[in-house]
């Protein structure tokens, strides 16, 4: 059976969990190929502008209600997740397509103003600063986060390119905010930049997440054609402060990053490691003094 025959009669699984659907069956396709596979078809098909109108139809007919993009991925033969963008990518069009983003911002700025919870005078100040990055910042939200992925990057490939964005995308913002910092080109290296804080030099390993994910103190498991994911010289390793200082996880649609302390994560047992919710280190984003604040303890 070829992965064409393959895929579409394994979709619904496929969708529901590609990973528990790869251990259950142990496929003679691995993830990285079902992935790329799909992935390739659907901007094929999207190519044809009438196809195109037909997926974003049945998202109208389902109310727009993303629960049930899965049944029309299910339907289409689709990875769930690059429909999903793409619905995202298109709504976004269509929403701000006519929308004056100065009229916005202006709206945005009055209602800030009417807040009593700030100074009219403080908002006078910061007024054209404040509608500046408004609209900045609105150019970004009308596209649905920074471009990405224009020239449908091979699925393997398009991973490891986000991986290294991610990890510029740190090195640029540290840089902004007055740090020497340096990039590390060794991958098999446990950490990923290296900042110098008075001639400390502090770890730093980058991670690229998404808004509405979490974020792992494990590596990812090793996983490809051949290698056996669930022997545990091929597990994801616990990352702590003997790996790096601080660990940087960056909002790969945005640029945001929260700068987390490793004494932070070392409190945390291996379980609740895996899965950090974002929210729950919402008193490290943006806080680039964190790193000041490690480089102070080290001796």
């Amino acid at each position: 059976m070829d992965i064409k025959d393959f895929v579409k009669d394994n979709i619904s699984q496929i969708n529901t969990s590609i990973n528990a659907f790869k251990e259950a069956n142990g496929t003679a396709f691995i993830d990285v190929d079902i992935k790329k596979y799909l992935q390739e078809k659907l901007y094929k098909e999207i190519e044809s502008k009438s196809f195109e109108a037909e997926l974003i139809y049945a998202l109208k007919k389902e109310n727009f209600v993303k629960a049930r993009i899965v049944d029309i991925a299910n339907k289409f033969v689709f990875y769930k997740s690059d429909l999903e963008k793409f619905y995202k990518t298109k709504v976004f069009q269509n929403v701000f397509s006519n929308i004056d983003l100065n009229g916005l911002t202006e709206t945005a700025i009055t209602n800030i103003s009417n807040s009593t919870a700030v100074d009219e005078l403080e908002i006078r100040f910061i007024k054209k600063d404040l509608k500046t990055l408004l609209v900045k910042a609105l150019t970004v939200v009308k596209q649905g986060g920074f471009t990405g992925d224009l020239q449908h990057t091979d699925y393997g490939l398009r991973v490891a390119n986000e991986g290294d964005s991610a990890q510029f995308f740190f090195i640029a913002r540290a840089m902004l905010a007055g740090f020497n910092c340096s990039n590390v080109d060794v991958r098999s290296s446990r950490y990923d930049a290296i900042i110098d804080v008075d001639s400390k030099l502090l770890r730093i390993q980058v991670k690229g997440v998404t808004a509405t994910g979490n974020i792992s103190f494990f590596d990812r498991d090793r996983g490809g054609q051949g290698i056996d994911h669930t022997h545990e010289r091929n597990r994801g390793k616990r990352i702590t402060s003997a790996d790096c200082d601080v660990y940087a996880a960056v909002d790969k649609q945005v640029g945001i990053c929260y700068l987390i302390p490793m004494h932070y994560a070392d409190t945390l047992n291996d379980e609740d490691a895996k899965n950090v919710k974002l929210e729950d280190v919402k008193q490290y984003l943006e806080r680039w003094q964190s790193i000041i604040d490690v480089a102070k303890t080290m001796t």
